[in-house]
């Protein structure tokens, strides 16, 4: 899976502002965080996904 793959509408509002990590839900600090890129939820919505990057590594996926 790819940060493009990424299920939106699962997201919580703190995911989906980059406050919590899309992955394990737990808060994310600025200076630790693997940013996953500005995207768009079904309405228009901008989204600000991120997540710790040793959750990220630890599913597999790339950047």
């Amino acid at each position: 899976m790819t940060s493009d793959q990424l299920e939106i509408s699962a997201m919580t509002d703190r995911q989906m502002r980059g406050a919590d990590c899309v992955l394990c839900g737990q808060p994310v600090r600025g200076d630790h965080v693997r940013d996953l890129g500005q995207r768009r939820d079904a309405d228009g919505t901008r989204v600000f996904p991120r997540a710790h990057p040793e959750c990220w590594s630890n599913e597999g996926r790339r950047p």
